[in-house]
């Protein structure tokens, strides 16, 4: 069933709506965090924060230390880590992935309709190919969230299971 030249197309469609998924949730990881720091470094910087009748208490006091504390190790790692251009990489990849997951999806549309997948189409998802080059050579990060991977496989072989792909007839010999 998989002998097909067709099935690189599928399984390339695949690939690309996995990591399009993975990145997409990294990427909404990301920048949640950030927010979470910057709303921190906002509020110990605040006076109006500062002023509150809790932080005037002999526990508020203590809170309010730690909140300074806290606050003046996430400048050091926004320094550090720069966790923006973290962002900015992880946008770039999921643009990259949605890009391609788009070309590959339009392609199998296409098989499908023409009831072929010839030396033209196969040109085609040549060029296609080129392009995932790009992305892969962008990617500076190599740790994978294997949960979050995971995740995205699974929802992934429930939305494309193989038995939705269409595999055109061979075509007879001459």
């Amino acid at each position: 069933m998989n002998d097909h030249p067709v099935w690189h197309v599928y399984d390339e469609l695949r690939t690309a709506k996995l990591n399009l998924y993975y990145y997409r949730q990294v990427l909404g990881r990301a920048r949640r965090w950030q927010t979470v720091r910057e709303l921190l470094m906002a509020a110990s910087g605040s006076t109006g924060v500062a002023g509150l009748w809790l932080f005037s208490t002999g526990p508020g006091d203590v809170l309010w230390k730690g909140l300074a504390s806290v606050t003046a190790f996430i400048a050091l790692y926004q320094s550090v880590a720069r966790p923006s251009e973290r962002i900015r990489c992880l946008e770039t990849q999921t643009t990259g992935w949605a890009q391609l997951e788009h070309s590959l999806a339009d392609m199998r549309r296409r098989i499908h309709e023409l009831g072929r997948y010839d030396g033209v189409l196969q040109a085609e998802l040549k060029g296609i190919l080129d392009g995932k080059l790009s992305i892969i050579a962008d990617v500076s990060e190599t740790h994978v969230n294997e949960a979050i991977r995971g995740r995205c496989f699974e929802a992934v072989k429930k939305e494309l299971p193989l038995h939705v792909f269409f595999v055109p007839e061979p075509r007879p010999e001459k």
